[in-house]
């Protein structure tokens, strides 16, 4: 319950920023909302990571970008992790909490990527495979929703484990 009430402060937060700042609604003004979605708790429920979706609207550019948000439940503080022109998505926390693996066309196609939950650049899951000689369900070429999962096991099983020096 306390993680839906987070969650819900986190959203009127966002909606309540934008709105306070103007008196009419209209089309234009709807599109200034951030929305949160693809939510994922920690297992030692301490925090929880989510995509915020913001529209971005500059010249002929018209697009939504989303990046990856963490909140830390007993300070409430958010965080946000990633920092790209591309969008970010679908964040899983590592079973011991360290590590945030999650979805991002950064590269130029979509790709799995893991970052340290202390900071740091990210890392592309397939480029680390292929550096230490590790198949993917991929075949280190692609990634997908799927892959995601496969990704889940490797950490439930501690086969990311080997790579935590080239993060």
């Amino acid at each position: 319950m306390i993680y839906r009430n987070t969650l819900l402060s986190i959203t009127l937060y966002f909606i309540s920023f934008t709105l306070s700042a103007q008196d009419i609604w209209s089309p234009l003004e709807s599109m200034k909302i951030k929305s949160i979605s693809q939510t994922e708790i920690s297992n030692d429920g301490k925090s929880i990571a989510y995509v915020v979706r913001e529209p971005i609207m500059e010249g002929k550019k018209s697009e939504y970008l989303s990046q990856i948000w963490v909140t830390d439940i007993e300070s409430k503080e958010n965080i946000q992790y990633t920092f790209n022109q591309k969008s970010s998505s679908s964040p899983k926390f590592s079973p011991d909490g360290k590590k945030i693996a999650f979805l991002s066309s950064r590269s130029g196609k979509n790709q799995i990527w893991i970052m340290n939950t202390l900071g740091g650049e990210a890392r592309m899951l397939t480029e680390m495979a292929r550096e230490n000689k590790i198949v993917t369900q991929m075949g280190n070429q692609g990634a997908s929703n799927s892959g995601m999962t496969k990704v889940q096991e490797w950490f439930n099983d501690g086969k990311i484990g080997t790579v935590d020096g080239n993060i």
